[in-house]
């Protein structure tokens, strides 16, 4: 690992970005890139986060179902009751799940990941953000 380029089995080649402070690449899951954040601090390892994110994209088909659940849990009722177009229909769990994408995840210095979603529209466009703690209990759900 240089100081400019980690070259990982799993997660492919990540640049640092010097005004962002962290590692930046993308990855490649069931036929969508993912961008990929490992954001620094002068008290974290970047190894730890390394590791971290290796964890988690092993894993990524589970992340993203719970993660998705959560979002369901968290936002369904805000869609439904206050951004449906005129003659637009109820969003089912099922429909909101199908349409977010995950497009980006963040590993934060304090453990923390976010997880960035596509929302195909369901907000106008905003991105949805779900972030859950070092030991994997969600945090917050926002758009």
């Amino acid at each position: 690992m240089s100081n400019f380029h980690i070259n990982s089995p799993v997660l492919g080649n990540l640049f640092y970005n010097a005004e962002l402070d962290c590692y930046k690449g993308e990855i490649n899951f069931e036929e969508i890139s993912i961008r990929l954040i490992l954001e620094l601090d002068d008290k974290s390892s970047t190894e730890d986060s390394l590791n971290k994110a290796v964890d988690v994209f092993l894993q990524l088909t589970h992340y993203i179902e719970v993660t998705k659940q959560y979002a369901v849990e968290q936002l369904l009722k805000l869609k439904n009751n206050s951004w449906l177009e005129e003659d637009e229909e109820l969003v089912s769990s099922q429909a909101f799940k199908k349409l977010i994408v995950l497009n980006c995840l963040v590993f934060h210095p304090n453990g923390e990941i976010t997880f960035y979603y596509d929302d195909n529209d369901l907000f106008a466009g905003h991105q949805i953000a779900i972030t859950i703690d070092k030991n994997n209990y969600f945090v917050y759900a926002s758009i």
